[in-house]
């Protein structure tokens, strides 16, 4: 996945969404986070190669001054990535969750989701969302 040429969004909150950025910095493609905040006032180290290569964007809907991630405001993000999107690749939503049920409004707009054809996923595949890998 790392070495495709599409744009990938990044939450950048959790464990996991750190190390699949890791991987994707390791890549050549273009990458966008896009934040459930305001703009960072300084940029992680690992994350300056990339941008001084053109290859990274970082965007968010937020003013400046909303440091804190909230539920809400990863909702609002999540809309406006979808929004701005073709496209999405959801890597879990648990059963019942907010997520679960964005991506369930997202199929109604046609947009196209993906996620891993894994167990944990059942709820997601269950209901439509295209398998990415078999």
């Amino acid at each position: 996945m790392a070495e495709r040429s599409a744009v990938y969004y990044q939450g950048v909150l959790f464990t996991h969404e750190k190390k699949c950025l890791r991987i994707l910095l390791k890549g050549s493609q273009p990458i966008v986070i896009c934040l459930a905040r305001s703009i960072w006032k300084r940029f992680p180290l690992e994350l300056k190669k990339a941008i001084n290569h053109n290859r990274l964007l970082i965007i968010t809907k937020f003013p400046s001054g909303i440091n804190r991630v909230t539920k809400r405001r990863a909702i609002e993000r999540n809309q406006f990535i979808a929004h701005l999107s073709d496209t999405l690749f959801i890597s879990h939503a648990s059963p019942g969750g907010k997520l679960e049920s964005l991506c369930k409004e997202w199929m109604t707009l046609n947009k196209s989701l993906y996620t891993f054809k894994r167990k944990y996923n059942g709820n997601l595949l269950q209901f439509g969302v295209k398998p990415y890998w078999n």
